[in-house]
C-alpha cells in the first residue's frame, strides 16, 4: 500500500473513532481551495470536510477530510441541472454567526466533541415541530404540488389523469422533496442530511448545516405555522398518507387481529344480508 493510502485510511479511522482534529495548515488550504471554487461558499471547519455551495444551496461531504473532489465536480459539472434549496444565495447559520460574532446555539466548545447521528429537526429547534407531525400524514415535503407537476408534464389536471400518468407526477413529487417526516420520532430531517455531526453526547447534538436549513426554508416554515385543526374537522386523511394495505396486513398477523378483523367484517356482512 502506498505512502497517501496509509495516510488517507488512518485519516479516516480517526473521522470514525471521533478523534479528528484538524491540522491548522491543512484546513487553511483547504479552504483556500473551496473559496477558489466559490468565495462565498461555507465550510465546516471542524470536520474539514463538508462545503456549501452559495449558488445552490446544497452541501457536498468529501469523502474524508480536505478532500475538495466532491465539491469542484458539483461546482463544474452537476450545479446547473440540480435543484435548488430554499436558501441559495443567502447566507448560513454560521455565516451569520461570524458576522455578528454570536453563538446561535450557545453550547460550550471546550467539552470533548464525538460524532453522533445527526438528530434532525425537533421541537428543541421549533416547538410546532410535534403539532406540524401531529396534523399530516405526509412522510416529506418541500415538493411543488401535483397540480403544478401535472400541468408542466401533461398540460393537464391532476384528476383528469390516467392512473399510469398519476403514479408518474406522484414519483416525480416524491423525488422533490426537501425533507423527511420521522413521527415515531417527532423529527424532520432534510434529503441531504450529511447523517453525522460533532456533539459531547447526544443530548446536545444540533441538526446539521443541511438539516438546520430547514428552519429557513420558506415552505417548511409555512407548514410549521399552520394552525392545528379542530378534531370535528379532521374529516378524512389523504389516501397516499395514510398506512399501506400491505402495513395494515402485516400488523394484524403480528398482533393477531387478522381473525378479530376477518370475524367482524363476515359479522357485518351477514347483517346486511339479513337486512
Amino acid at each position: 500500500m502506498s505512502r497517501s493510502a496509509t495516510a488517507s485510511r488512518e485519516l479516516q479511522k480517526t473521522v470514525q473513532n471521533g478523534t479528528f482534529k484538524p491540522n491548522p495548515q491543512r484546513l487553511e488550504r483547504w479552504k483556500k481551495a473551496i473559496k477558489k471554487l466559490d468565495k462565498e461558499a461555507d465550510t465546516n471547519d471542524k470536520t474539514a470536510q463538508e462545503a456549501r455551495h452559495s449558488i445552490c444551496g446544497h452541501w457536498y461531504k468529501g469523502k474524508e477530510p480536505y478532500d475538495t473532489y466532491s465539491f469542484r465536480k458539483h461546482v463544474n459539472e452537476e450545479c446547473s441541472s440540480s435543484l435548488h434549496t430554499a436558501g441559495a444565495g443567502t447566507p448560513t447559520v454560521t455565516q451569520w454567526q461570524e458576522k455578528f460574532n454570536v453563538n446561535v446555539h450557545g453550547m460550550n466548545d471546550t467539552e470533548p466533541k464525538r460524532s453522533l447521528p445527526c438528530p434532525g429537526v425537533t421541537k428543541n429547534d421549533d416547538a410546532q415541530i410535534t403539532t406540524y407531525l401531529g396534523q399530516t400524514g405526509a412522510i416529506g415535503g418541500g415538493a411543488r404540488s401535483v397540480t403544478a407537476i401535472a400541468r408542466e408534464r401533461f398540460r393537464k389536471l391532476f384528476s383528469r389523469l390516467s392512473r399510469k400518468h398519476k403514479q408518474e407526477v406522484l414519483d416525480t413529487q416524491m423525488h422533490e422533496q426537501t425533507w423527511q417526516n420521522d413521527h415515531d420520532n417527532n423529527r424532520v430531517f432534510s434529503k441531504t442530511c450529511l447523517m453525522k455531526v460533532l456533539a459531547p453526547d447526544i443530548e446536545h447534538a444540533h441538526p446539521c448545516p443541511n438539516c438546520s436549513s430547514l428552519l429557513l426554508d420558506p415552505r417548511l416554515v409555512q407548514a410549521l405555522r399552520q394552525p392545528r385543526p379542530k378534531d370535528e374537522n379532521f374529516i378524512h386523511i389523504n389516501k397516499r398518507w395514510r398506512p399501506s394495505g400491505t402495513l395494515v396486513k402485516l400488523f394484524s398477523r403480528v398482533s393477531g387481529l387478522r381473525e378479530i378483523i376477518e370475524e367482524s367484517v363476515n359479522v357485518t356482512l351477514l347483517l346486511l344480508t339479513k337486512s
